[in-house]
């Protein structure tokens, strides 16, 4: 079963859409690197970890985006971080989804799917259930500055 989680943020969705769609938008509310090319089949990597972590290890290594609309869905493969190393040889997904509620302010709604269920699938689970909470939080701060 996948995680859904959501957050509303004083952002246009075109705007919101771009803090996930784009390397300066992703340094803008998470503060790190990234490789992100918007299109079909594109990279979509994100580099938590600084000069210290091995490159392998830094994030979404080798996940691409899977399909999108500008303004209005974002969907990407996601990999488990490097201490499940069984997990993270595979992909599960997430779906983002950028929805107007009133003029500048969006819903962003994020669903991760795609969890195997041997293994240490269910302690991935867990570990997106909490983490998930913290990027929208960061998210959603980034426009209240």
């Amino acid at each position: 079963e996948g995680l859904t989680k959501e957050v509303v943020v004083k952002a246009s969705a075109k705007q919101a859409f771009e803090s996930w769609a784009t390397g300066e938008g992703i340094k803008g509310f998470l503060g790190c690197e990234s490789n992100i090319e918007l299109r079909v089949g594109g990279a979509y990597e994100i580099y938590f970890g600084g000069p210290e972590v091995p490159a392998a290890d830094r994030g979404s290594n080798g996940c691409q985006v899977l399909a999108y609309v500008p303004g209005e869905m974002l969907a990407f493969s996601w990999n488990a971080p490097p201490k499940f190393p069984a997990e993270r040889a595979q992909r599960a997904w997430v779906v983002l989804t950028f929805t107007p509620v009133e003029p500048g302010q969006t819903r962003v709604r994020l669903v991760h799917t795609g969890f195997g269920e041997d293994g240490q699938w269910p302690q991935v689970r867990e570990y997106f259930d909490s983490a998930w909470p913290r990027v929208l939080e960061e998210l959603k701060k980034h426009y209240e500055q």
